[in-house]
């Protein structure tokens, strides 16, 4: 935008003291204005009649819609041009024919308007929109014969009346540009601005002058009128207070305000047509690539055979670090990894779009900055070849093969631009457990045929994204790509949070020797951290030190019955049953068909199903007792969340077993749980059916391998309940804990048991080894805690 232009201005001042209710130029605009500009495009006829200037290519389109002075006054051509240069393909046109227009079109600009403003008012009243309305149709369908994908508008002064009605007559213009309005000319058609406003379908940027009608600033009714539409997060008003009406096409650019303020709305208006026409990476603004002088701790290594990658720290959680397009050495990259590491994660940063001329061989070219629109366009470009399922999803799946081979338990990612692109991809994939996103780009979705929306509604792990103040709306609060994360099973674990004085990049590149730049980037990885922590925290289902599977010589007194396609284990008799859920050995596992025996010798009817079939497992069910679970625990983990609750769980439960115990004349169920158990047991909890529970030594953690936490599953629940922890197991479940509580705080809150067994290890109930003392006594106290509790409810 720094082009200079030789101008000459046409005719005296005008509009000076005229200033009629549905006039087109307030009092002191911008005359008109000629200049010697050559432009690129071509002259074109549309539709058989309908003159156009047409210049660009791209899947996406922008209509220019000029001010009075027509389709060849002032720096209209050049404006379409510039547009070209984004990307897109710009059709100028001639919409208001007249003998003494510039080449036929538009109102003569040597004509004084003051002067003549009676006769303008009724030349421009005869361009009502019925008349203009088939031309711009005309246009687009012709756009639609060049396979364009999204259609935008830009309009000047009587341009933006047009955008109005041309963006309220049907769905599909996605956005458009208003410099300078002059809706108020909807009053010479008998309605009004403010009506017109509300039958707009897609969202507008309204620029406007310091002289321009009040109701289309900032807070004005116009404004008000379409921040209520559906869309209204993504309406944006500015006031150019300084600018006269028409600046933009008109005002004499050798006035530095008006360069700065003709190139401030321009950027606007780039950078709004990137949001919703295209897939354009950082916005206008961005911070540059940024250099660092730290020195790393960690040490490049090679992942799948040939895929570098920034590893460093250890630990039993992992978090994938996807850096920006500048690579993975780039700005403050590798402090990230290792401030990451300290919090116990182990890191991999990988090398994903490697170049010959980014910072080690991966990256955007330093040299050809983004502040320049040409840049962008290459930018895209070459981003193009890197498309998630050819490209970028391989080199991730080499990276979590690799750190499944060395049993990482959970995998967490953080992306910076370009990376939340690949987080949410990565995040559809069930195997990453949540995903940070710094000045999100997950437009970048656009250049794949998709948009980020229908992307977000694939992911299936908690996101926290974290946009600058210059990062589209539909990822900030109410945007449209956080409602979709918000609707999806996970919704209540996502956290946005706009930093509003920062722009996008300022994690990795912002400058920290200023006050502001200091404390966002603290504050940005402090809540990362934060988020990271919590979702990658314990979830294994044993925790170390567990007891091992247990062979038993038992001779149960039960039967294996059917109940539709669902083996179970059956015993005893009453009006009061007992559902068993064993532990991930399954229901012929240790100790699991004493326990239904004993408990069917107090009087219940005891149901135990089979409901993690493997055919290593005894009896075809549950975890092999040949595969110890040291050093196995991702592959369990991996295997486990092939049994989520509600489409694999709930069903047996629900539609087989209950209704096999109510139609056998049971009026009380009660439940007993054993690890895993223990979280199908929440779960079920959250039922009227069930009467009350019994979890012992409990692995509700389960619940964050499915995209939510035991704490709010435990709100869910209805009946009263009994955990049994052992010493080992996580804190939250016993006294004093999260998740105690919760349940502590319920209405059933007097009649729940909390139990801890802190000598005991995990599974010791229905595998500890009962040749040692203690063990013997913890499970006799765990059994008669359980029937003891039973007999109260049951």
């Amino acid at each position: 935008m720094a082009t200079r232009w030789k101008v000459k201005f046409d005719g005296d001042e005008c509009c000076r003291n005229v200033e009629p209710e549905h006039k087109c130029c307030p009092v002191g605009s911008e005359r008109a204005l000629s200049v010697n500009y050559q432009a690129r495009g071509e002259l074109i006829t549309i539709g058989g009649d309908v003159s156009c200037y047409a210049v660009g290519r791209g899947k996406n389109a922008i209509i220019v819609i000029p001010d009075i002075f027509g389709f060849a006054g002032g720096r209209i051509r050049l404006i379409a041009d510039q547009l070209a240069d984004c990307g897109y393909r710009c059709i100028l046109p001639k919409l208001l024919p007249s003998k003494d227009g510039d080449e036929g079109d538009g109102w003569p600009g040597k004509k004084d308007l003051e002067k003549n403003m009676d006769e303008f008012l009724g030349w421009i009243k005869t361009f009502d929109y019925g008349k203009l309305g088939p031309q711009i149709n005309k246009i687009k369908a012709y756009l639609k014969t060049k396979n364009v994908e999204k259609i935008g508008m830009i309009g000047f002064c009587w341009g933006a009346w047009v955008n109005f009605h041309a963006s309220a007559e049907s769905d599909d213009i996605s956005c458009c540009v208003n410099c300078h309005p002059s809706v108020r000319l909807e009053g010479l058609f008998g309605s009004t601005e403010v009506e017109l406003a509300k039958k707009v379908k897609c969202p507008q940027l309204l620029c406007s002058a310091g002289n321009d009608p009040d109701n289309v600033k900032p807070g004005g009714d116009v404004v008000k009128a379409l921040k209520a539409l559906p869309f209204g997060n993504s309406i944006i008003a500015k006031e150019f207070a300084e600018m006269k009406h028409g600046w933009v096409t008109r005002g004499d650019v050798e006035n530095e305000a008006i360069a700065r303020d003709v190139r401030v709305a321009m950027e606007m208006a780039i950078d709004y047509f990137s949001s919703h026409l295209t897939s354009r990476c950082c916005p206008v603004g961005s911070e540059p690539k940024g250099f660092s002088d730290y020195i790393p701790r960690g040490k490049v290594i090679t992942v799948g055979g040939d895929l570098p990658c920034y590893s460093v720290g250890a630990g039993r959680n992992a978090v994938l670090v996807i850096p920006s397009i500048w690579g993975f050495a780039a700005g403050r990259i590798r402090l990230i990894c290792d401030q990451l590491a300290d919090q116990g994660f182990a890191i991999l940063c990988p090398k994903l779009l490697p170049s010959e001329f980014g910072e080690d061989g991966d990256g955007w070219d330093a040299s050809k900055p983004l502040d320049v629109e040409a840049n962008m366009g290459a930018l895209m470009t070459w981003l193009k070849d890197f498309p998630w399922g050819s490209n970028i999803g391989l080199q991730i799946g080499k990276c979590i093969a690799h750190l499944d081979s060395k049993q990482t338990e959970k995998i967490g990612m953080i992306g910076f631009c370009f990376g939340s692109w690949v987080n949410f991809h990565a995040s559809a994939s069930g195997r990453i457990s949540c995903a940070v996103n710094c000045h999100p780009s997950v437009r970048l979705e656009g250049m794949f045929g998709s948009n980020e929306v229908e992307l977000a509604k694939k992911v299936k792990c908690p996101q926290m994204l974290l946009p600058a103040g210059n990062d589209p709306d539909n990822i900030k609060p109410g945007g449209e790509v956080v409602k979709a994360l918000e609707g999806l099973s996970c919704g209540k674990e996502m956290v946005v949070r706009e930093f509003p004085d920062m722009t996008h990049g300022w994690v990795p590149r912002a400058d920290v020797t200023t006050e502001n730049g200091k404390r966002d980037v603290r504050l940005a990885m402090e809540m990362s951290i934060d988020f990271l922590k919590k979702h990658l925290s314990l979830c294994r289902c044993c925790p170390p030190g567990s007891e091992p599977a247990l062979a038993s010589s038992y001779v149960p007194r039960g039967e294996l019955i059917k109940l539709g396609d669902l083996s179970c284990y059956s015993i005893g008799s009453g009006q009061s049953a007992v559902i068993v859920i064993p532990d991930i050995y399954g229901y012929a596992g240790g100790r699991m068909r004493l326990i239904a025996d004993q408990l069917a010798d107090c009087g219940y009817r005891v149901i135990m199903p089979k409901l993690l079939p493997y055919d290593k497992g005894e009896e075809g069910d549950g975890w092999p007792a040949s595969i110890p679970l040291e050093g196995r625990v991702a592959e369990l983990l991996k295997w486990m969340g092939n049994y989520p609750w509600a489409s694999q769980i709930e069903p047996p439960l629900f539609k087989e077993v209950i209704p096999f115990l109510e139609k056998n004349g049971c009026t009380k169920i009660g439940m007993i749980g054993f690890c895993w158990g223990g979280w199908v047991n929440f779960h079920a909890s959250a039922s009227d059916k069930i009467t009350c529970a019994v979890s012992c030594h409990p692995s509700v953690q389960m619940e964050g391998m499915f995209g939510s936490n035991e704490v709010e599953l435990a709100r869910k629940i209805k009946c009263p309940q009994v955990l049994m922890p052992a010493g080992g197991d996580p804190d939250n479940l016993k006294p004093g804990g999260e998740v105690v509580k919760v349940l502590e705080a319920a209405s059933f809150g007097k009649d729940c048991v909390f139990h801890p067994f802190p000598e005991m290890n995990h599974g010791w109930v229905c595998r500890g080894d009962v040749s040692k003392p203690e063990v013997q006594r913890d499970v006799k106290a765990a059994l008669e805690i359980a029937i003891n509790f039973f007999g109260k409810h049951l």
